[in-house]
Parts: C-alpha cells; sequence; structure tokens
C-alpha cells in the first residue's frame, strides 16, 4: 500500500444479504478477489514450460520413469484376467476367439492410449470382422496430421464422427518387387463414422473429454530430463582445467605455441578420456572455482516425487528411501489406498468396455445370450505386487512353495502362470 492509498476513500460491502437471491456461481463468492488490480492469473504468471500436446505427451512417455510407471499400472491391471461365465460353452467360444483378438495386448493399447493420448477410436463395424468374428481397427490419431472431429445435434447428442487421415493405397504386387519398390500412393482424406461404428474408451472423461495421465506431469519429466543430461557436463566442468602458469621459483618457460595449447585444451575438453595430461616442467595446471559438485540428485528426487503423485503410484514401489517396509506394504495393498483404487478402476473401465465393445457383440452373433460369458480379475487374491514383502522369506528359500492362483503374477514354478480361464472343457 503506498502512502497516497492510506487518504483514499475504499468501498467496503458488509456481506448481509437475503439467502433468495441470484447467485452468480463461481463469480460472486470471489468478487473482491478478481477485481483486485494486484490480482494476477496463474497462467499468465506461470505458462507450461512444453505445449501438452498429443505428440509431447508420448514423447513424455518414453521418458524412462514415466514409462516404467505407466507400464507398472498396465501391468498390474490386466495381469490378472480371466475368461468367466455360466455357459461353458459360450466360455470355450470366448477363449478361442480371444487369440484373433490378442486381448491381452489389446487391453495393454487401449489403456497405454488412455494414459497418455486421454482417449483412443477403435472402428467396430461390418468392415472389420475377422472370419465372421467381431473384430477392432484402431484408428490413427494425433491431433495434429490425423484428426478427430465428434458431431453433436442440437439436444448435445453424439450423432457421428469424422476422420481426416492420410490414407496410403495398399500393394496389390508386392512378391517379386525390389525392396525399394514398395511405395504406396498416399492421400488425404475425410472419412464420416455413425456413433454405433466407433468405440471412443476414455478412462477419465471429464465435460465429454478424455483426461490424460501425463498430460500434467509433461514439464515435470522435461525438468527431470534436463538435469540428467547436465549432470556429465556439470561433473567435467567442475574439475576441468581454466588456467595454465608457466614457470616456477627455478626456471622460467616461454610462451607456449599454438599446438602445445590446442593439444592440451583437446585433451581437457574431452571428458570420455582418462583426464590425464601430460606437460613440460614448468607449467602448472589449476582449478578454476569452487570443484564442489551441485547436489543434482537431490532435485531430481523432489521432482520425482511429485512425477509418482501425478502418476497414482507410491514412491516406496520404485524407492525405500521415503518409506519402511510396513508403510510400502499399506501403499501397495490396502485397498483404501488410491493405488489400489486406481488400479480396480482401471480393471472396471477394462471390463466394461472388452464385454460391451467384444464379448457380448460376439456371443450374440454365434447364438449365445448376453452374460454368457465374461472377463473379471483376480485382484482380491493377496497377490498385487506384494508378495515378495508378505513372503519374503520364503521366496529365498523355495519357490515352489507359493501356490499360484488363476491370474496370479506371484512367483511360482507353474508353467502356465497367466491362465485367462478356471479351466476350459476339453
Amino acid at each position: 500500500m503506498s502512502f497516497l492509498d492510506r487518504f483514499r476513500p475504499r468501498r467496503v460491502e458488509v456481506e448481509n444479504v437475503e439467502p433468495n437471491r441470484v447467485f452468480n456461481v463461481g463469480v460472486d463468492d470471489i468478487y473482491n478477489d478478481i477485481w483486485d488490480k494486484r490480482s494476477q492469473d496463474w497462467i499468465d504468471l506461470s505458462p507450461p514450460k512444453i505445449k501438452p500436446t498429443i505428440k509431447n505427451r508420448r514423447k513424455a512417455s518414453q521418458f524412462p520413469s514415466v514409462y516404467g510407471i505407466l507400464n507398472n499400472l498396465i501391468m498390474k491391471a490386466i495381469s490378472s484376467y480371466v475368461i468367466d461365465g455360466e455357459n461353458q460353452e459360450a466360455v470355450d467360444h470366448i477363449l478361442d476367439v480371444e487369440a484373433i483378438w490378442n486381448l491381452r495386448n489389446l487391453m495393454y493399447e487401449c489403456l497405454w492410449k488412455c494414459f497418455v493420448d486421454g482417449e483412443v477410436f477403435y472402428e467396430c463395424s461390418e468392415n472389420t470382422e475377422i472370419d465372421g468374428h467381431i473384430g477392432l481397427r484402431l484408428l490413427a490419431f494425433d491431433g495434429e496430421k490425423s484428426l478427430i472431429k465428434k458431431i453433436y445435434d442440437d439436444d448435445s447428442q453424439l450423432i457421428g464422427y469424422k476422420q481426416l487421415v492420410v490414407k496410403k493405397s495398399a500393394l496389390k504386387k508386392w512378391k517379386g518387387t525390389q525392396f525399394w519398390e514398395t511405395y504406396q500412393e498416399e492421400d488425404v482424406i475425410t472419412v464420416d463414422f455413425e456413433v454405433d461404428e466407433i468405440s471412443n474408451p476414455q478412462l477419465i472423461s471429464i465435460d465429454g473429454v478424455g483426461q490424460s495421465l501425463v498430460k500434467n506431469i509433461i514439464d515435470i519429466a522435461y525438468e527431470i530430463e534436463s538435469l540428467t543430461r547436465m549432470m556429465p557436463l556439470i561433473v567435467h566442468k567442475s574439475a576441468n582445467i581454466l588456467v595454465a602458469t608457466l614457470g616456477n621459483s627455478d626456471r622460467k618457460e616461454t610462451k607456449m605455441d599454438k599446438d602445445a595449447r590446442d593439444n592440451i585444451a583437446n585433451q581437457i575438453s574431452d571428458f570420455h578420456k582418462k583426464g590425464v595430461v601430460v606437460v613440460p616442467y614448468g607449467v602448472e595446471l589449476d582449478n578454476v572455482g569452487n570443484p564442489v559438485l551441485p547436489k543434482i540428485e537431490e532435485y531430481i528426487k523432489a521432482l520425482k516425487a511429485m512425477l509418482y503423485e501425478g502418476l497414482v503410484t507410491p514412491e516406496s514401489l520404485y524407492s525405500s528411501e521415503s518409506s519402511n517396509r510396513s508403510t510400502a506394504q499399506v501403499q501397495l495393498t490396502d485397498p483404501q489406498t488410491g493405488h489400489v483404487l486406481f488400479i480396480e478402476f482401471t480393471q472396471e473401465f477394462l471390463k466394461d468396455w472388452v464385454e460391451r465393445t467384444l464379448i457380448d457383440p460376439e456371443l450374440e452373433k454365434h447364438g449365445f445370450k448376453k452374460g454368457d460369458a465374461y472377463i473379471t480379475f483376480q485382484t482380491t487374491q493377496a497377490d498385487l505386487d506384494t508378495n515378495y514383502l508378505e513372503k519374503a522369506d520364503e521366496i529365498g528359500d523355495s519357490n515352489d512353495k507359493l501356490e499360484n492362483k488363476d491370474g496370479s503374477t506371484a512367483i511360482t514354478t507353474d508353467p502356465t502362470p497367466y491362465k485367462t480361464e478356471k479351466g476350459k472343457q476339453e
């Protein structure tokens, strides 16, 4: 407050109104704050460093820490699924078609794109059927060259999709041609789809838009990668020689010629070499500044903690520094923690999508009833990434003491640990 502000009149309103007034939601409750000239928008003060485009999300997903966390979430979600049902004949049929669908990889692909892109688009029509079975075809979508629009009517009901894509012609004759002769013509086209011809799974949807987990941690992943790239240079610069003293108390040296200077400079600047430099007697090489290295690993550790939080994964899963064994066990096994609940939420999403898009239509197409076969996950089994905590001693003594449960990923000597059925009848 300036000196003159003390004498200027200020308007003060007492909050005393009738409860039946018209209330402007999101404005009246913060009226004084938003009209204060000293207040600013956070996005103006701190805009994102990296644009959260789909291209950049996919780049961030390949950063080692992000890649490992995403794979951990997906593997936990899909590894314990089984095909079950009351009608064994229907179950056997779905198990046979499962190989055509490549169901495990399909669920992996769906989750990966939901985590990274926010949503994914599959064509599911007569054109995608495989040998009379229901099939899906992944549509190209990157937000830049391959685009998809959702079309709504006046009642806000979805009525169709439009896809702008670069379509390449199929090769008519490819056998006998040279490797470099496999040229495909391409053209930019627009394709229209009806609502029932597209499956658009969204793990988390807000205002009809799929939400990406990776979108919110792009800047953090970029900062970690930048610091990691700086580490070799910082270590090298801290040990680099910047001053050469010619002569000492016993002798006086003349100037070093250009070739000698260049030779020393080349050896010092290449940190891949052993760092041994030989100079003539009377030439002394010294460091300049403080040789103590900055603790970059502390900054990286703090950023990684936010990375784990943004990707709904406890830090104790990858590091034991921030917690003890008991805390780690609670974070990784307690069904009331966000990590376990998120995995169960993901499994419910997969169950609903796979049954609605693939299993139920396939059953009805081949004379079965909807619900005769379904997918379920063995999440309630006490093996969700925690056998190393609960039975660490027994694992060290004998691996084959652990009982294998259907769909379990526990350490076991069972030759088929990834069962996808509860007992297929021959």
